[in-house]
């Protein structure tokens, strides 16, 4: 059965400056526990956070390696330290511009907001396109900390959710935990992701014009221009949003070696879409269940560039490959 807007007439206007502002805090430290579930697969993690570090540990899954996240206003980095592996991915919207992320909440979404018996803020997000709920979040007011979020589908049935349980403050956390932090910030400095203020400053400095798509799926603003180095070849990172939903699009000069062609795969949580012009390769990740990203690598790899046919999946598309459970 479909969630629909309950109140016609009223929203809460301020909800989306209330979430933005959980969403940026970055300064809490506690220990925790996490429950994370995507379609009928769940996870359990043990929790460690310090500011913008948190490490994440599965007790219960042998042989699931842990992981550390680092939060920086170009996206957020995941390393897995037993492995010396990690990669960066956008998974807030438009992390360093709150006031368009707002203006985006609200032109997408219409709010409802109420107080639990235990008096957790909890917000609900529906679609202006459809008037279906779309997302609920619950908020911590003491700690200003998003304490669960649930994803609902366009069918209206529950798709992923996580939650923080067993929440223990503390400012004593030793850095030792996310050992080894000297890998963490190698990794990081490594990529030298810079903003850019423009489209043509971008392209001045990784010596290429970046493709713009044409067409964009509804609701969905560019907010974000980042250049950085991807395996040694410069690259431009574009960052679309609702002001809920985030998915990048990499572009970098297509290396001769490479081979033409195309792809997608899976995460846990993320979805990457991975093609070739011949001129330049693209790289489109977003969230696993948003369509967003499907629809806009359909267009491209259809030729045109623009509204993509219904119906029909390229034959590239028929064939997905799972990469494993990395979240």
């Amino acid at each position: 059965m479909l969630s629909l807007w309950p109140h016609p007439d009223r929203e809460d206007r301020a909800a989306p400056q209330l979430l933005m502002e959980a969403a940026r805090n970055v300064g809490a430290s506690f220990l925790g526990h996490q429950t994370s579930q995507v379609g009928r697969e769940e996870l359990q993690a043990d929790v460690v956070r310090r500011g913008p570090l948190a490490r994440y540990s599965y007790p219960s899954v042998p042989g699931h390696p842990a992981r550390v996240v680092l939060e920086r206003p170009e996206g957020v980095y995941v390393f897995w330290p037993s492995v010396q592996e990690g990669w960066r991915i956008h998974r807030r919207p438009a992390p360093d511009r709150p006031v368009a992320c707002v203006q985006l909440c609200a032109s997408n979404y219409r709010w409802k907001t109420a107080l639990t018996e235990s008096g957790t803020l909890e917000l609900s997000a529906y679609r202006r396109s459809d008037h279906h709920l779309a997302r609920k979040f619950w908020v911590d007011r003491e700690h200003n900390l998003i304490t669960r979020v649930e994803s609902f589908d366009t069918g209206g049935q529950l798709a992923s959710s996580w939650s923080l349980d067993k929440l223990k403050f503390s400012q004593d956390i030793p850095l030792s935990l996310f050992d080894p932090p000297s890998t963490t910030r190698a990794a990081v400095e490594m990529e030298h992701p810079q903003p850019a203020a423009s489209l043509e400053q971008a392209a001045a400095r990784v010596k290429f014009t970046p493709v713009m798509p044409n067409w964009l799926p509804d609701g969905y603003q560019l907010v974000e221009v980042w250049t950085e180095t991807v395996q040694s070849l410069p690259s431009v990172r574009l960052v679309y949003s609702d002001g809920l939903e985030t998915f990048s699009l990499l572009e970098n000069q297509h290396a001769d070696q490479a081979p033409l062609s195309n792809g997608v795969a899976h995460t846990r949580q993320l979805e990457i879409h991975k093609w070739t012009d011949g001129r330049l390769d693209y790289t489109l990740l977003g969230s696993d269940g948003n369509p967003a990203p499907r629809e806009l690598a359909r267009a491209f790899i259809e030729g045109g560039n623009s509204a993509p046919a219904r119906g029909v999946l390229p034959i590239w598309q028929r064939g997905w490959t799972r990469l494993g459970s990395l979240f």
